[in-house]
C-alpha cells in the first residue's frame, strides 16, 4: 500500500489550510522498524512538536503541510542507536590506525 492512499486530507476551519496527516499505526506499518511501537509513538510526539513548529512559522502563507519531516523521523528511527560516524578530517585514515572510543 502506498503512503499517498492512506494521508487524511482535512481542511482546517480556522486557517482555511489543507494539512495532511497519517496515523502512527499506519506509519510504524509501511516503515517495517524493528523498534517497538512505543518507542515509535515517543519519537513521533516529539516529531508532531516539531512538525507543528515548522508548519506554524514556516508555512503560514501556503496551502501545504509539509510531510518530509516525517521521512527524516523515518531515518532517524530505522538507524542503529550507537552509530559511529567519523570526524572528515580522519576519513583518509585506516581503520586500524585510528581508535575511536564511544
Amino acid at each position: 500500500m502506498s503512503i499517498e492512499k492512506i494521508i487524511i486530507r482535512i481542511k482546517n476551519p480556522h486557517t482555511n489550510k489543507r494539512q495532511l496527516f497519517i496515523s502512527s499505526k499506519k506509519l510504524h506499518q509501511i516503515l517495517g522498524c524493528d523498534i517497538s511501537y512505543k518507542t515509535f509513538i515517543e519519537t513521533n510526539v516529539i516529531w508532531s512538536r516539531l512538525r507543528e513548529n515548522i508548519d506554524y512559522h514556516f508555512n503560514q502563507e501556503f496551502d501545504t503541510f509539509n510531510l518530509s519531516i516525517c521521512a527524516v523521523q523515518a531515518i532517524l528511527i530505522i538507524e542503529p542507536y550507537r552509530v559511529c560516524r567519523r570526524v572528515n578530517i580522519l576519513r583518509d585514515y585506516p581503520d586500524d590506525k585510528i581508535k575511536i572510543y564511544p
